[in-house]
């Protein structure tokens, strides 16, 4: 398959999903996306069995936004600390190294 000028269908719930290449490095990166998509969506359906496909789906989606939001915040909270640090460390340096002229 050339990538560059097919779209990657994929069944995800009952529901065709067809993605652009051009979204993706390549159809394995869309690949692993669907399965991960399909995992939370099987966990969902094996706590909650009687839910239809729209519920699993909305429900599998907000998980996925909960742990994207999740991560952004984590990583904001790293960046930022490791400004912080950053800066002690060049005051530091600043501070012990002898001026120059």
């Amino acid at each position: 398959m050339n990538s560059k000028q097919e779209n990657l269908d994929f069944d995800i719930l009952g529901f065709k999903v067809s993605f652009k290449p051009d979204h993706f490095a390549d159809s394995s990166t869309a690949q692993k996306i669907v399965d991960y998509v399909r995992e939370e969506a099987s966990k969902i359906k094996d706590k909650v069995p009687h839910l239809d496909q729209g519920q699993v789906a909305i429900l599998a989606a907000l998980q996925i936004a909960s742990e994207k939001v999740s991560m952004e915040i984590e990583c904001k909270d790293a960046i930022n600390q490791l400004q912080l640090t950053a800066g002690d460390a060049l005051k530091f340096i600043e501070e012990v190294s002898p001026a120059t002229n």
